[in-house]
């Protein structure tokens, strides 16, 4: 991903849910009201908007509480250490006031140029915690307020001659995602790159269809590997220490650098079983797709499964 991400305005954006939808008369339900329970927080793409920030030494902060709560994280304040743990089912990210050292559990700490402040009551961090850190992006409105967001991780399963993308959507299944003018890719990338197979990172537009499957408009589109033609699938062996709809952790995220959440969908190959026989405690090998999420531990698609016995 870029490190920047480049700011649209409302006005582009409500722009951008025309013309990709100029052509349907299918009812809109914006994206606040997409039911995003019992899915991965990471990897379906959450969003926050109407944040104010503050200019400090020239940096933009933006308040960290209202932003990771936004986002789906769990903040936690240690008053005697004065640090700061954010939580997100196995995400564990830590940093402490007046350090410039963030880390990811057991990962070295990524410095970002800048330290964590407390401003008045609230703890403060530097704008580009949220793609350093998170993985996310951000714009600015108008108004003058910050729009932030984790971004959708989807596989691209059909190019359709409209010049659409049919994607499966770990949070909602399958998706089809128009391409506007106002659509941005991340890099040099462009349209003509992206092949059936491939995964790659979604920031939706702010309306959605309620057909089957849901249409909705790209903002920006990362590409994030190759197609899975080119590559065979990562190997991977482990025991399975956490189970929840749709995917399955193996190792210790705390100890195990290797750990990992496989994601399970319909196109994911169970041997020596089937999907009720992963349990806690189970030991589990295979292969997973090249795209993993910049998470802790890292989220991916679960090419084939087999159950140990």
């Amino acid at each position: 991903m870029k490190k920047r991400i480049i700011a649209l305005t409302a006005a582009a954006a409500l722009t951008l849910g025309a013309s990709a939808f100029a052509e349907d008369t299918i009812e809109l339900i914006s994206a606040e009201e997409v039911t995003m329970e019992d899915t991965l927080p990471v990897i379906n793409g959450m969003r926050i908007a109407g944040i104010e920030t503050v200019e400090a030494d020239g940096i933009t902060m933006l308040p960290l509480r209202a932003v990771a709560e936004g986002l789906g994280y769990t903040v936690n304040w240690i008053d005697e250490s004065r640090t700061i743990e954010l939580t997100q089912g196995a995400q564990f990210i830590t940093f402490s006031i007046d350090a410039d050292s963030y880390a990811f559990s057991r990962r070295a700490p990524i410095e970002l140029g800048t330290v964590p402040k407390l401003i008045g009551e609230f703890t403060y961090v530097p704008l580009n915690f949220i793609d350093e850190i998170l993985g996310g992006c951000y714009q600015k409105a108008e108004d003058g307020t910050w729009e932030f967001e984790t971004l959708s991780v989807v596989d691209v399963t059909k190019i359709n001659e409209d010049g659409s993308l049919t994607v499966n959507d770990i949070a909602r299944g399958e998706v089809i995602v128009k391409i506007a003018e106002e659509t941005e890719f991340s890099g040099e990338a462009k349209f003509e790159d992206i092949k059936e197979g491939m995964t790659i990172s979604v920031s939706y537009s702010d309306a959605m269809t309620m057909s089957i499957p849901p249409q909705v408009a790209a903002r920006k589109i990362f590409l994030t590997n190759l197609p899975v033609e080119e590559v065979s699938g990562i190997e991977f062996a482990g025991e399975i220490t956490e189970v929840g709809e749709g995917f399955v952790t193996i190792g210790d995220p705390a100890k195990d650098a290797d750990a990992k959440t496989l994601n399970i969908s319909e196109e994911t190959v169970i041997e020596g079983g089937e999907a009720a026989d992963l349990k806690v405690g189970v030991k589990i090998s295979g292969t997973h797709a090249d795209a993993m999420t910049r998470s802790l531990p890292p989220q991916t698609n679960a090419i084939k499964i087999v159950i140990e016995k």
